[in-house]
């Protein structure tokens, strides 16, 4: 009896795994191929200006952003 309780739990959780992973990683995926290429370049290069140097401080004379710790 505890045996077919440990296999049954066994598979459930395998089979939850399974179907977790396949949602999480269909679903951006499917949301990605519907985004017109255009939208998805240019949400793309605006992400990529947030993260250039000078953007919120000021690079220096070597062009190095100078550290905040």
């Amino acid at each position: 009896m505890a045996n077919q309780l440990a296999l049954t739990a066994l598979l459930g959780g395998l089979a939850a795994t399974v179907v977790i992973g396949a949602v999480a990683g269909l679903y951006p995926a499917f949301r990605a191929a519907r985004t017109p290429p255009a939208v998805a370049l240019s949400s793309a290069q605006g992400a990529a200006a947030s993260l250039t140097p000078g953007r919120h401080q000021p690079a220096t004379e070597e062009g190095r952003v100078p550290c905040a710790y």
